[in-house]
C-alpha cells in the first residue's frame, strides 16, 4: 500500500470542495483514526449486543470510512451480514460509548499519576474496568478537589486576620443587641 500522497493534487482536490465537505472529510478521517484505534472494541460490542465478531469488526469499519448508518443497513447488507438499521445504531453508539470511555480513563490514570498515587493494581483495575460508575468510583479518592476563595486565602496565610476580622463583627453585633434589648424593654 503505497502512503505517499501528493499534497497539491489533494489541496487541488479540495480546493473546490465547499467548508463543510471539508469538515465533513475532516471528521471522517479523525472517525478513521479513532477506528483503527479501537478495533479491540469490537469483541466487547459483540459480546454485548449478542451479534457475531465479525459482523461488528466490519460494520464498524464502515462506519470508520465515514458510511451512515442508513447508508450501510441499505447497501452494504453483505458486508454486515444483513444488520439492520437498529443493530447498526446500536453498534455505532455502543462504539461512541466505549470510545469516550477510553479517553476517561486515559485522563483518569494521568491525573492519578500526576498525582504521583497510581499503584499497578489500581492502574490493572482501571484498565481492566469497562463500567463508567466503576471506574469513577476507583478514582473519586484521588480526584482533586475544587479550590475555594478560602482555601487560597488560607494558602497565603490570611486565616488569622479573616478571624480578627470575624471576631470585630461578632463583638459589634453583640453590642447592637444588647442596645437593641433596652429599647425594647
Amino acid at each position: 500500500m503505497n502512503l505517499n500522497v501528493n499534497c497539491k493534487c489533494l489541496d487541488k482536490e479540495l480546493a473546490g470542495w465547499s467548508k463543510i465537505n471539508t469538515k465533513q472529510l475532516s471528521l471522517r478521517f479523525k472517525y478513521k483514526e479513532t477506528t483503527h484505534m479501537v478495533t479491540s472494541f469490537h469483541a466487547l460490542i459483540s459480546r454485548i449486543l449478542n451479534i457475531p465478531a465479525g459482523q461488528v469488526e466490519r460494520t464498524i469499519g464502515l462506519l470508520g470510512e465515514g458510511a451512515t448508518i442508513p447508508f450501510i443497513s441499505r447497501y452494504r447488507k453483505e458486508v454486515t451480514g444483513g444488520l439492520d438499521e437498529v443493530q447498526i445504531g446500536n453498534i455505532k453508539d455502543q462504539l461512541d460509548k466505549l470510545t469516550e470511555l477510553k479517553k476517561r480513563k486515559e485522563s483518569i490514570l494521568s491525573s492519578i499519576e500526576e498525582q504521583g498515587k497510581l499503584a499497578p493494581e489500581l492502574k490493572k483495575r482501571i484498565e481492566d474496568s469497562w463500567y463508567s460508575t466503576e471506574i469513577e468510583d476507583l478514582y473519586l479518592p484521588y480526584k482533586p478537589k475544587r479550590i475555594t476563595k478560602a482555601e487560597i486565602a488560607r494558602k497565603k496565610g490570611l486565616e488569622p486576620l479573616a478571624r480578627i476580622v470575624m471576631m470585630q463583627n461578632e463583638r459589634k453585633a453583640v453590642r447592637i443587641i444588647r442596645s437593641r434589648r433596652k429599647e425594647l424593654r
